[in-house]
């Protein structure tokens, strides 16, 4: 226990009244952890976002993509973005020394996307590779995955519930084309948001119920 000033207390409470609310799921895998965090500005601001971290790295490594969707929402498409960062290992296989470095890089490839009343976005990017260049064998772990975007709620002077998911796509195949993205409305009213049906996709997704009333 630690005491502190009445001026100290006053101080931190009103940091405190002042902070955004912000509201997370957890989805947890065996190979991965998807965390989706809604966070409320006031005035019918909201930033969505997601982010994930593979615990044990796919066998496939293609473009995926990462991003959420909530209903009647008016996106500001000059708040989007996301980042990937990694561990990159290096070994030399004749001398046995290790270089190990952590890495990252942008996305910059966003899409916008629609269903009915819900709206959303992603970011896509491709995956570091790994291999044996030479005399050097090339591992890549630990990659985490964020995308973001503001968006304003479309009707702000009405009470409502609703609903944002955060999804995490993961190709299991190879695009033929850098793929589109959609909001997918399956059996059992499940939504997510990634990659059109061309291939077979993983889709690992956290939801959020958020309450909003008018200011």
């Amino acid at each position: 226990m630690v005491y502190i000033s009445e001026q100290e207390a006053l101080s931190e409470s009103a940091i405190l009244s002042t902070r955004p609310e912000e509201f997370s799921a957890v989805e947890n895998r065996t190979y991965m952890r998807l965390t989706h965090t809604v966070t409320y500005y006031g005035n019918a601001l909201y930033r969505f976002s997601t982010d994930a971290l593979w615990i044990t790295m796919p066998l496939w490594q293609q473009p995926d993509s990462i991003g959420s969707c909530a209903p009647t929402l008016a996106i500001d498409d000059n708040t989007r973005s996301g980042r990937i960062t990694y561990v990159k290992t290096s070994k030399n296989d004749v001398t046995g020394e290790t270089h190990t470095e952590t890495l990252g890089y942008d996305i910059n490839q966003f899409r916008n996307t629609q269903n009915g009343d819900w709206y959303g976005s992603a970011g896509i990017f491709n995956f570091p590779y790994g291999g044996v260049y030479g005399d050097t064998t090339v591992t890549c772990s630990n990659l985490r995955a964020h995308y973001e975007f503001k968006a304003y709620l479309r009707y702000p002077n009405e009470d409502t519930n609703f609903n944002s998911v955060g999804t995490y796509c993961h190709s299991k195949g190879f695009h033929t084309s850098l793929p589109s993205i959609s909001i997918s409305i399956n059996l059992g009213n499940s939504i997510s948001i990634g990659f059109e049906p061309e291939i077979t996709d993983d889709n690992i997704t956290a939801g959020l119920l958020i309450h909003y009333i008018a200011n």
